[in-house]
């Protein structure tokens, strides 16, 4: 069976997601198409598993955005791993923009939940907590710095909205 390049990839981006245990036998990929269809309409029922699947699917064929509106749909149901993933999608500003404060806040939520596995996601920007705690207590010059990180993009995405 010969595949087209576009064809081959979406497959191959398909196939990353271990969950879904594709296989390139021709009878095969009918079966996981099914297995997709049927993560997206559990997904869209509300289903957390499936909206991690297919965050996770998107995410492997880089289509970001499609896996933020998945993971943040996970993530808005109290689940510790769509936070997680959420998180790191901000943290990068990939299909979403780069937001290291709200990557922060999703990754303590996630280590509320499961503080082995995230804790020390946490501690890695313990300085950066303390001062958006600082800011939160009306600490004026966190808040300058945090407008400053704003600002310059430095940490997070140029905001001048959120900046002033």
């Amino acid at each position: 069976m010969k595949m087209n390049t576009f064809t081959f990839y979406l497959l191959a981006g398909i196939c990353y997601s271990s969950m879904l245990n594709c296989t390139f036998a021709s009878e095969g990929i009918t079966d996981d198409f099914k297995k997709f269809a049927e993560h997206q309409s559990k997904a869209e029922q509300g289903d957390v598993k499936s909206q991690l699947i297919l965050g996770t699917t998107y995410y492997k064929m880089r289509d970001f955005k499609k896996a933020a509106h998945w993971f943040s749909l996970a993530a808005n149901a109290d689940n510790a791993e769509g936070q997680a993933c959420l998180a790191v999608l901000y943290e990068h500003g990939l299909g979403v923009h780069k937001d290291l404060l709200r990557a922060i806040e999703l990754y303590e939520k996630a280590a509320e939940k499961n503080a082995q596995q995230f804790q020390p996601i946490v501690q890695k920007y313990e300085k950066i907590i303390k001062l958006r705690d600082s800011a939160m207590n009306g600490d004026p010059q966190s808040i300058y710095n945090i407008g400053e990180m704003y600002r310059i993009g430095h940490i997070l995405e140029n905001d001048y909205e959120k900046a002033a």
